[in-house]
């Protein structure tokens, strides 16, 4: 890979990139847009993807958000 380039897999790949987890909270699997929408969070995943301030999906980052969030989703239905 050339010098100063990163690999982006899937920023919206909600099963391995938290952050596509995050952003796409209340969208189908494959999101789809009207022309007259405006995503806001869709397009700010890939503005944080596009433009430096992303988590890569194989950080460590990455998996400790996913194991904090996996775990409070799990009390919040235990306690339901």
């Amino acid at each position: 890979m050339a010098e100063g380039v990163q690999y982006i897999v899937e920023p919206d790949n909600e099963g391995t990139n938290f952050l596509g987890y995050f952003y796409k909270k209340g969208l189908e699997r494959f999101p789809y847009f009207r022309v007259e929408e405006q995503p806001t969070l869709y397009l700010k995943l890939f503005d944080r993807a596009l433009n430096g301030n992303y988590i890569t999906f194989e950080s460590s980052r990455n998996n400790w958000l996913f194991k904090s969030n996996l775990i409070s989703l799990n009390l919040v239905k235990r306690i339901r």
